[in-house]
């Protein structure tokens, strides 16, 4: 049955008759699997962990904030917590899922984009259960677009040492620039990591073949920045090579 009919409006109502019962049918992993290799890579969308709530509050006790977005600032923008409290019980969630998974490189989505306030409280957090610099943001790229939120990267310097600087794409086929980091292993090995947010909803805007409400919205759109990664040069092995297709995560 349909409740988004255009002819019509569905009332459903649902009586209980009995109380519900709920079971589990797995037990749920407390740690990320073995999978060999010496270097842990992860992504993680962190659900728009902002530290300016929307009620203009901030974490560090400011009022009257705002939350930028397309060169504006205001409370309206900011797409996270209502308040501190709410804030603190998200921070909580993520930071148990991250400490578990206890990867040596994390790619983040949908962190706020107020330079590096956002991103260091969470990697301060994670070093408050972890211990101090088990994690250390890469630093901030040269462009991380307009919108409220963007991609950072977190990663171990006990076992990664970031290679050059941070690099951003802010080739308008992204949603959100992606941003590219290239590390040592310990071993002398370098690879890169890039992080890019591909959009799954905003359906008003969403267009072509794959728009429709009962499937990803972004199905059209979505293929062109994931194959056309990366159209810049990253110091790999000791010489700038080109690098394609090559990302922490795509998540939305």
């Amino acid at each position: 049955m349909s409740t988004a009919m255009k002819t019509m409006i569905a009332l459903l109502v649902i009586a209980l008759v009995a109380l519900p019962v709920t079971a589990l049918g797995w037990a749920r992993a407390q740690t990320a699997p073995a999978v060999g290799g010496n270097v842990r890579i992860a992504s993680a969308n962190v659900l728009n962990f902002f530290t300016t709530f929307t009620n203009g509050q901030t974490v560090s006790g400011q009022t009257g904030q705002g939350c930028s977005l397309g060169g504006a600032s205001s409370a309206a923008n900011c797409r996270g917590a209502n308040n501190l409290d709410e804030f603190n019980r998200q921070k909580a969630k993520i930071v148990a899922s991250l400490s578990r998974m206890n990867a040596d490189v994390v790619g983040l989505m949908e962190i706020q984009n107020n330079g590096q306030v956002a991103v260091q409280h969470l990697v301060d957090s994670l070093n408050a259960v972890l211990g101090a610099g088990t994690y250390a943001s890469v630093a901030l790229p040269s462009d991380t677009g307009d919108d409220a939120i963007r991609v950072a990267m977190i990663y171990k310097p006990a076992k990664l040492s970031p290679v050059g600087t941070p690099l951003s794409d802010t080739d308008p086929v992204n949603n959100r620039p992606t941003l590219a980091q290239a590390f040592r292993a310990a071993n002398g090995e370098r690879f890169a990591v890039l992080v890019n947010h591909l959009k799954s909803k905003s359906c008003s805007s969403a267009s072509g073949t794959g728009a429709a409400p009962d499937r990803a919205m972004r199905n059209a759109s979505n293929p062109r920045p994931a194959s056309t990664l990366w159209p810049t040069r990253l110091p790999i092995n000791g010489r700038r090579n080109r690098v394609s297709r090559r990302f922490c995560g795509i998540l939305a």
